[in-house]
């Protein structure tokens, strides 16, 4: 009998648990950049430019990756047919938060020649009890290019790195 008590205690308190777990408020999201365009391009002959994007969650391992990974760069001719494409996407539970850091940048030949870094914008991004805050900016580099970002309120940064101009725009979109 106290076995029985006991399984249908443990019972109860798995159901409780999962119960809890399924309540969760999980938000599933992308970053996207929705404009890029160059202004003043480094190389006379067009740049050759990527994203790389520094994951620091609340819950995990920093990450890095970079966009495009195929073909590894836009040219900047190719700048205007480039849109909402998504950057990092990820799911935040409930009190978790992400900082992320784009870095533009424009490939060179290594060894010869480093990449040359355009600019970076930053956003973090937290989960507060289910309701979605973020906060964009730029990171703080001892080496960070001229970046502006005009108006606070919208994620839309121009980059002056290595005498380039580029303006990129960002969003974050909640994926149903």
């Amino acid at each position: 009998m106290l076995n029985k008590k006991l399984l249908m205690s443990l019972l109860g308190v798995g159901l409780l648990v999962f119960s809890f777990n399924c309540s969760a408020k999980n938000i599933k999201l992308a970053v996207k950049l929705t404009k890029i365009q160059a202004l003043k391009t480094i190389e006379a002959a067009g740049d050759e430019v990527y994203f790389s994007i520094a994951e620091y969650s609340s819950k995990s391992i920093p990450k890095l990756s970079r966009e495009p990974m195929f073909p590894l760069h836009w040219l900047s001719k190719e700048l205007p047919q480039i849109s909402d494409v998504v950057l990092w996407q990820g799911e935040l539970a409930e009190n978790d938060s992400v900082l992320l850091i784009m870095s533009l940048l424009e490939q060179d030949l290594e060894p010869w020649n480093s990449d040359d870094h355009i600019g970076s914008a930053q956003v973090k991004i937290a989960n507060k009890n289910g309701k979605l805050v973020s906060k964009w900016g730029q990171p703080h580099f001892n080496d960070q290019p001229r970046v502006q970002q005009p108006d606070v309120a919208v994620p839309k940064f121009i980059m002056y790195g290595d005498g380039g101009k580029y303006v990129t725009v960002f969003k974050v979109e909640v994926l149903r």
